[in-house]
């Protein structure tokens, strides 16, 4: 049985495919020290296709 991924998981998944530089995230301020955590954890875990330089 193949185990789904987290929301998360997808989501630096799919940032490192599509080549994104950056992501932006919305969050009530309820869920401020998870949205700290998400800012640390995305950085350092897209990895995907480099982007070809151009010019």
């Amino acid at each position: 049985m193949k185990m789904a991924k987290h929301r998360i998981e997808e989501i630096m998944v799919f940032a490192g495919e599509m080549i994104y530089n950056r992501l932006g995230m919305s969050f009530c301020i309820a869920l401020r020290n998870e949205a700290g955590a998400l800012e640390k954890i995305f950085p350092a875990n897209i990895t995907g296709k480099k982007r070809r330089r151009t010019g």
